[in-house]
């Protein structure tokens, strides 16, 4: 330290200069300086503390982002699911009654489409049932899967069976998956009583498939 008038050293403790004996002025301003042990501690303290908010607010921007993704989801699911319960395939078919110019008897029974008529004999259930088959072939898109001779209520009957093939994207998928009775179909049964029957099946939903399935 030294003095302001007369520029002699002084002591720390002096109060006057020893030379000129001008009154000693020290700066009050002058804030005491901190160990650097206190220093760097206090450093580390504000370092901490900035990280633990920093934290906190990545936390919560997470968990708002897992909380967004999970509400699209299921929002997604409930749509898919609501779509899945209620579509059914089905497709434009010929009214026998106007294909053959005869009434045919029309109601439901297990859950598809049913046209009943009785011809005059053997011969002529036969024509009309290949006629229609060949119509759902060339026209509706239908394909012959089968025909075989069986029975019901123990009436012998030829049957044909027809599976829809113009199938929309979604709708092979679903084939391919193994659910082939959702996909439309066609029954054509000739009896030897004379008996023309035609059955469209347009099948369940989907979801009623699955829980048939899971049920088994």
């Amino acid at each position: 330290m030294f003095c302001s008038k007369c520029g002699k050293q002084l002591a720390d403790d002096a109060n006057f200069c020893p030379v000129c004996g001008a009154a000693v002025k020290r700066d009050e301003s002058v804030s005491e300086v901190k160990p650097a042990e206190v220093q760097v501690k206090e450093a580390k303290t504000v370092k901490t503390v900035a990280e633990k908010k920093k934290g906190k607010k990545k936390a919560f921007k997470i968990i708002i982002i897992l909380a967004a993704i999970a509400a699209i989801i299921s929002l997604v699911g409930y749509l898919v699911y609501s779509w899945a319960e209620s579509y059914v395939f089905t497709v434009e078919v010929p009214d026998p009654s106007v294909y053959f110019s005869t009434p045919f008897e029309e109601g439901t029974r297990y859950s598809a489409n049913f046209y009943s008529v009785s011809a005059d004999n053997l011969t002529d259930v036969n024509k009309m049932a290949n006629a229609y088959v060949d119509l759902l072939s060339s026209k509706y898109h239908y394909e012959l899967e089968s025909m075989s001779v069986r029975e019901y209520d123990n009436r012998p009957c030829t049957e044909y069976k027809l599976i829809y093939s113009d199938l929309s994207w979604f709708q092979n998928l679903v084939k391919s998956l193994n659910f082939r009775m959702y996909i439309p179909k066609a029954y054509v049964c000739a009896y030897e009583d004379g008996e023309l029957d035609i059955t469209y099946m347009y099948g369940g939903t989907l979801v009623q498939y699955l829980r048939d399935t899971y049920k088994k």
